[in-house]
């Protein structure tokens, strides 16, 4: 699978009320910046393809079930189809600034995810 394969699903997320659409339109409540239901900013546009990513290959589709060993985990898949660093770091600021504006909506147990965690999570799972 290439990176092209990866972002099929995208188009469906700008196009209504979509089963994919669900996690991304969880935490948006505003009706002015969006594109049908997608927050406007580079943040979420972040936020919203791994969302796709996410539910796509774990089937959440909720916030309150997300743990952070789904982001890992999607990251190191994405870092091994070829996504450079400095993507995969835009990935996990784009989660920080949405738990940022919408904590409320993520599980209390839910650890806001870092590039060192990230780091540390890739060396104790055998990536580094």
């Amino acid at each position: 699978m290439n990176k092209t394969d990866l972002f099929e699903g995208l188009s469906d997320i700008y196009f209504g009320k979509s089963r994919l659409n669900k996690m991304m339109c969880e935490f948006n409540d505003e009706t002015n910046n969006q594109y049908d239901g997608i927050r406007a900013g580079v943040y979420y546009s972040q936020f919203s393809r791994l969302s796709i990513y996410v539910l796509n290959k774990y089937d959440i589709t909720t916030l309150e079930v997300l743990k952070t060993s789904h982001l890992y985990e999607m990251l190191e898949y994405m870092r091994l189809q070829g996504f450079k660093e400095s993507t995969l770091k835009s990935y996990i600021t784009g989660v920080r600034c949405v738990y940022k504006e919408k904590s409320h909506l993520f599980s209390d147990k839910f650890i806001l995810p870092t590039n060192n965690e990230y780091k540390k999570y890739r060396q104790e799972n055998g990536h580094v």
